[in-house]
């Protein structure tokens, strides 16, 4: 049951024509709508990128990209999965990882780009003080890495609960 709602959530977002891939992470809808909704070619007027970036949401952007992009090279899942929160660990193995962003592998895509070029966010919520949700993208040379991050609070820690990430033509 889990693997076929994954399947058509990726089926699902796949479906946008602005995105050349799309992997998702996480376990719930929201993150799907969320995808659908921010992750367009370019910015919409409600969607206009955040004036400032704040340090701590510049580091969770780039730290999240970065274990990803790691994970992604090397094949290896599990510190990625082992920093996520309870939550994502409960919805998925290694494994499951592996095969959720097996095309960001396969394709390949060099998420390190969110360690030396600035991210922007479009958007930045906080359904409750316990939850922080960022969408946005970092913009390559032809494409851009659009993103979608949900994070929990854990033990005084922010930790990623889902996360989407995708490609865009510039």
């Amino acid at each position: 049951m889990r693997r076929s709602l994954f399947a058509c959530l990726l089926i699902s977002v796949a479906a946008l024509s602005a995105l050349t891939f799309d992997a998702i992470a996480g376990g719930d809808q929201s993150v799907a709508a969320l995808t659908k909704a921010k992750l367009s070619t370019a910015p919409s007027a409600k969607s206009q990128p955040a004036a400032t970036l704040a340090p701590q949401q510049l580091y969770l952007i780039r730290a999240t990209l970065s274990a990803l992009n790691d994970a992604n090279a090397t094949g290896n899942y599990s510190v990625l999965r082992d920093l996520a929160a309870p939550s994502f660990q409960a919805k998925h193995s290694a494994a499951d990882l592996a095969e959720i962003f097996a095309t960001a592998r396969r394709k390949p895509v060099d998420l390190a780009l969110a360690t030396y070029v600035m991210p922007v966010v479009t958007d930045a919520a906080r359904p409750d003080p316990s939850r922080l949700n960022l969408t946005g993208y970092v913009a390559g040379q032809s494409e851009r890495i659009t993103f979608v991050l949900h994070f929990e609070a854990v033990g005084g820690h922010w930790r990623v609960a889902a996360l989407s990430i995708g490609t865009a033509k510039n």
